[in-house]
């Protein structure tokens, strides 16, 4: 239900239903179903379909590379 809330393409919701039935076919205490409830778990709480409007300032980026930068040595 979760899955299907998000309104993903339907390749992604596919791949995560699949994982979702998979893990419920397996032993809770089974290492492959920690993975992929974690898999799950990082994938839900990702911001999906939210845009940011990018700030691209290459000189104040530059300008802060350089400060943090201050002093070390080149490699």
């Amino acid at each position: 239900e979760k899955i299907r809330a998000l309104n993903l393409s339907e390749e992604i919701t596919e791949k995560l239903v699949g994982e979702a039935q998979k893990l419920v076919k397996m032993s809770y205490s089974s290492q492959e179903a920690g993975v992929i409830r974690g898999y799950l778990d990082t994938v839900l709480e990702l911001p999906w379909n939210v845009y940011t409007k990018d700030k691209l300032d290459i000189d104040k980026v530059q300008k802060q590379l350089d400060k943090d930068h201050y002093g070390l040595k080149k490699v």
